[in-house]
């Protein structure tokens, strides 16, 4: 080869490496992101009521094309909430981090719910994924649902923890935290089953199974 011609072949190689960089590990990430963005509510906020040239130029393009701003909003919650699932299967890893730094609760959840049979959810801090499964974790048991490998270990592992935790949320009317609490070898005292059936957050098919359970727990 030419010895001119060395730079550029360089400089050619650093260019496709970057772009297969971008492709397999930006822009998933980047996709993380907006997905968290407008499922938190940020991106309606900025393009439907936010005072920016951006959001302007956004609402007038809308306009253009016969759409309210409103709609356009919408659309892209439709688009972040079909999007998510087959981003979690293919880039775990992009999901992980954008829950990692994103800073509504709810959204958070949404984002470890989307990975929670991936090995990377354990990769995770354990504050974040005991929270996570404390609340969706149980509200799936509630439902009649599993829960994952990666979400049991996080119990099993932090059982000192957790098993206060589950006692409360049994006598707010998790039923859920029966099957939980199984998990961890532990038994509902009848007492938190009496007050989870008491509990006026209490659904009517956690009503069923926790009269079917105060017989069992009795001593």
């Amino acid at each position: 080869m030419n010895r001119r011609w060395i730079p550029f072949a360089v400089a050619a190689l650093f260019v496709a490496a970057g772009a297969a960089w971008w492709w397999e590990v930006g822009r998933p990430q980047q996709q993380a992101f907006e997905v968290a963005d407008i499922l938190a509510g940020r991106d309606l906020h900025r393009v439907a009521l936010g005072n920016g040239a951006l959001a302007r130029l956004l609402r007038l393009w809308a306009v253009v094309r016969g759409r309210s701003p409103m709609d356009e909003a919408f659309d892209r919650t439709r688009w972040a909430n079909d999007e998510l699932p087959a981003l979690a299967q293919a880039h775990p890893r992009a999901v992980a981090r954008a829950a990692l730094l994103e800073s509504d609760s709810t959204t958070r959840h949404l984002l470890l719910w989307a990975i929670r049979d991936s090995d990377v959810y354990e990769t995770l801090p354990t504050a974040m994924r005991l929270d996570e499964v404390l609340s969706d974790g149980v509200f799936d048991l509630d439902n009649g649902l599993r829960i994952s490998d990666p979400q049991r270990r996080t119990l099993v592992e932090n059982r000192a923890v957790v098993l206060p935790e589950l006692h409360a949320a049994l006598r707010d009317g998790h039923c859920g935290a029966i099957r939980a609490l199984a998990l961890l070898d532990d038994r509902p005292a009848p007492g938190d089953i009496a007050a989870g059936l008491a509990a006026p957050k209490r659904s009517d098919r956690c009503r069923e199974w926790l009269v079917t359970e105060l017989p069992r727990s009795m001593p």
